[in-house]
């Protein structure tokens, strides 16, 4: 299934160069409280412009080759500063020297440090893993970052061995990019590279490799082992050190099991994947067995578990309740990737559609704990649907962006529906983009909550999803309509009242292009719930069951929207804008 979208950017290279410099000489005039999460964001950036730049000499030897190297310079002093924040200032200085040297090319790549901006990952958890490394005889460490996690882990793993390691035998740092099928990676050195490896390799060294994962097929992993093998180094020698645990039998590269199990792997345990020591955990859907057991919910469909809203555990955002249930820590990204959403998050709240959040530690964004009751469709009203099209105009003219590209949503849709309806499709099938937006992307009834004492509605979870590493992305503002006509479950003339409400705010006309987003937003959903569903091995669960169910009823809703006669449903939804009396009795519940 495609759920998952390719994020990937290209910037302005001179505009990268120019924030990294602001950043790094905001360190001279940084307060001790801020210190840390500044530092951990010009770290970030750091090592992205390096990786960029080392992608584009690797590709091309004659451009940029001093400015890669400048930049790793770079992300090792930040690493070093973030190990020794009382050095801050000196290392801003010697940094931004070298900054300033870098000639950047007028575009460059980056790739979002998916660990960093959605899993809690921290660099500080490879700072403890590193200290505690058993070290060889000759106290030689060579470190191999695979690109493109690997380039700023490596740095802060460089140098919390260098606080341990004499002067003169200070471990070195390279990085590589393995290339192929994500399931079959190979590492092609370079020159330069093999010969580093191979002097390091004289000296008995250990080959420290360092990413994030292993993910499904720990490919990326194993192509470096494969390749420091094949230049001589002893096994025995070779540590790789990841983010997580890996079931070898359960990789799906070519032999996994049997080429995971012939190295050592080392863990780095998460020691900053909370906001502080003093919360509770609701990660992976435990807030539903706190929320929905109150009394207040046992007249609701939320009363039985099998209607809780599904959850794919492993990769919902970390959250945390403090002790005294006031307030609610949800991890959104370090650096500018946790700023970009707790900015968003800002403008919604300052137009009266959410709460406001702050800045706490780690990553994570702190919210007052809102009393009041999460809705279902059994809450559908007039007043409800017309506070949703706001909502939703609002979005429109807010998160604006200059261009969405709807190739890849087309392609999911398509590929998604020949898999949950075994056939092509029988139309042509293309997405018109008219207001491209970052959308809300959470649509679902139970994201929306009447406060108890005001009986407001507020939109809740509205800043991460619409440019996070799963579909959507960038798109038109007809996904969040689809969105709410499916997960509401409207029909008839309540739909009608909702595109009405949403068209006389926004002065928009989406019924033209609705039909295919209700096609994509299906697909996209019921391929979400089977890839969830399926990670959760053959154990029999609720969340399964909850899982299977959604995805059963968006593969109905998907196959229903595409055999519909594409005249006949462009003229059923291109109707003119009527009275918004609200036109059903169950609207005035």
């Amino acid at each position: 299934m495609m759920v998952f979208r390719d994020v990937r950017q290209q910037l302005p290279g001179s505009q990268l160069r120019s924030e990294l410099l602001s950043e790094v000489e905001a360190l001279h005039s940084s307060q001790d409280a801020d210190l840390e999460n500044l530092l951990v964001s010009i770290f970030l950036r750091a090592g992205e412009l390096e990786c960029a730049l080392t992608d584009l000499a690797e590709a091309d030897p004659t451009i940029q080759s001093p400015s890669a190297a400048l930049l790793a310079k770079v992300t090792d002093l930040i690493a070093q500063a973030l190990l020794s924040p009382e050095r801050a200032n000196e290392i801003a200085t010697a940094a931004a020297a070298l900054i300033r040297q870098a000639d950047c090319p007028a575009t460059v790549q980056i790739s979002p440090p998916e660990g960093f901006c959605f899993y809690a990952l921290h660099p500080f958890d490879y700072v403890e893993c590193a200290r505690n490394l058993s070290m060889p005889a000759s106290g030689e460490v060579l470190v191999i970052g695979i690109r493109s996690m690997g380039t700023t882990l490596s740095a802060i793993v460089r140098a919390a061995l260098a606080q341990r390691i004499a002067q003169e035998v200070q471990p070195r740092r390279i990085t590589v990019r393995p290339e192929g099928h994500p399931y079959d990676r190979i590492l092609n050195l370079k020159a330069d590279q093999r010969e580093t490896i191979l002097n390091y390799n004289r000296r008995s060294a250990l080959f420290l490799v360092v990413d994030e994962g292993p993910g499904l097929s720990g490919s990326s992993f194993l192509s470096v082992g494969d390749a420091l093998t094949a230049l001589g180094v002893a096994r025995d020698r070779i540590r790789f050190m990841c983010s997580r645990q890996a079931d070898p039998d359960v990789l799906v590269a070519n032999n996994a099991a049997a080429r995971w199990r012939s190295f050592n792997s080392i863990v780095a345990s998460p020691i900053r994947h909370a906001p502080n020591s003093d919360v509770v955990p609701i990660s992976g859907g435990h807030w539903r067995s706190r929320v929905f057991t109150e009394a207040k919910y046992s007249s609701t469909k939320y009363r039985d578990p099998e209607n809780w809203p599904a959850v794919w555990e492993q990769l919902s955002p970390a959250k945390y309740l403090s002790k005294d249930g006031k307030v609610v820590f949800k991890y959104e990204g370090l650096g500018r990737y946790g700023a970009a959403v707790s900015k968003r998050t800002q403008i919604v709240a300052e137009a009266g559609y959410t709460v406001t959040s702050s800045v706490s530690r780690n990553g994570f964004a702190a919210y007052p704990w809102s009393n009041g009751k999460l809705l279902s469709a059994d809450d559908v009203s007039s007043e409800l649907l017309r506070k949703i099209a706001e909502y939703i105009a609002f979005r429109s003219r807010a998160f604006q962006v200059g261009d969405a590209e709807p190739a890849t949503l087309e392609e999911m849709a398509r590929f998604n529906f020949g898999l949950l309806a075994g056939r092509e499709m029988n139309r042509k099938f293309q997405l018109a983009v008219e207001r491209p937006v970052i959308v809300d992307a959470r649509m679902m009834p139970h994201e929306w909550i009447r406060v108890d004492d005001t009986g407001q509605l507020l939109k809740l979870d509205c800043a991460a999803h619409g440019d996070d590493h799963f579909l959507p992305g960038p798109v038109d503002i007809a996904w969040d309509l689809a969105g709410t006509i499916l997960e509401w479950q409207l029909s008839g003339d309540a739909r009608d009242f909702f595109l009405d409400c949403y068209e006389e705010v926004s002065g928009d006309r989406p019924r033209l292009r609705l039909q295919n987003y209700l096609i994509a937003y299906s697909a996209f959903q019921a391929g979400y719930g089977e890839m969830a569903e399926s990670a959760l091995g053959i154990s029999e669960s609720e969340e399964r069951r909850r899982l299977i169910r959604d995805r059963d009823r968006h593969r109905r809703q998907l196959i229903g929207y595409e055999a519909e006669h594409q005249p006949q449903a462009t003229a059923a939804m291109s109707r003119t804008p009527q009275s918004l009396t609200p036109p059903l009795p169950v609207l005035l519940t």
